[in-house]
């Protein structure tokens, strides 16, 4: 039934898509998605590597696990982590998605579920459409929503020595970097409960104390919330910051040496 719904918004509903939101123009090439790859040994084609030489490459980018139905944005995409792990004079490559309460619910039921956020401002009357058949999951289908909707796609941070995958719409994912290079989900990470809310996916870190800096924003008051983490990754006390009028897509942060910089865009 919901499969169907979800056919007639796509038919019916969603207005002639722009190049920029349209699935099968901006899935291509460089930005098509690809599978998951197990750990995988590179070969080696000029030289060796060092033995000496020893580390992990990271990166986080959105690759959607289905054809996206309607409108979708290249950010809209499920989080997938890649990384080269080396060591002993060898490659391995490995890409992995984060595994989070999204993925998990749509590889069950083996279609694209959450509406996109992004992509689907461009299509107000199919987006709401989308939006209600989504609560009509929550409540019949057993998606969860306390365990979130984010898309873990967005960056990469080590906080406390600890590493997490990160999406301004949700908490972040702890994952884990094994000896092999294979790359696991250790779930949602909420700091022993005291981040309850969405967080910026660009903290920064102090090269000094090693503390991070961090903020939410949100579309009621406070608007703006601003925190930090200590040198081991304990999240400390919110500091509402009550200047901040109106709603603001902030995004991103900077510091220096005496001050954290937060544009009100």
């Amino acid at each position: 039934m919901f499969n169907i719904l979800e056919s007639a918004i796509t038919e019916f509903l969603d207005p002639p898509l722009h190049f920029s939101v349209d699935p099968a123009k901006i899935l291509l090439g460089n930005c098509a998605p690809v599978d998951e790859l197990i750990p995988t040994e590179c070969k080696v084609v000029y030289r060796t590597i060092p033995s000496c030489l020893s580390g992990v490459y990271l990166r986080n980018g959105p690759n959607p696990q289905f054809r996206p139905n309607g409108p979708h944005h290249y950010l809209d995409g499920d989080g997938m982590v890649h990384c080269i792990r080396i060591s002993h004079g060898r490659a391995t490559f490995c890409s992995r998605y984060v595994k989070t309460n999204k993925y998990l619910f749509e590889n069950q039921v083996g279609s694209h579920v959450v509406p996109n956020v992004i992509g689907g401002i461009h299509g107000l009357v199919s987006f709401i459409a989308r939006a209600t058949l989504f609560a009509a999951r929550v409540l019949f289908s057993g998606y969860d929503i306390g365990k979130g909707i984010g898309v873990a796609n967005t960056s990469l941070a080590l906080l406390g020595g600890k590493l997490y995958a990160l999406c301004e719409s949700d908490i972040p994912y702890a994952i884990k970097i094994k000896d092999d290079g294979d790359i696991i989900t250790l779930g949602h990470h909420d700091f022993n409960g005291s981040l309850s809310m969405n967080m910026t996916a660009h903290p920064k870190i102090d090269p000094a104390t090693k503390e991070a800096f961090a903020f939410r924003y949100w579309t009621t008051r406070p608007y703006l919330t601003y925190f930090r983490f200590d040198a081991e990754g304990n999240k400390q006390p919110d500091v509402p910051i009550n200047s901040m009028k109106h709603p603001s897509l902030t995004h991103d942060l900077a510091i220096t040496q005496k001050y954290a910089i937060i544009c009100d865009i």
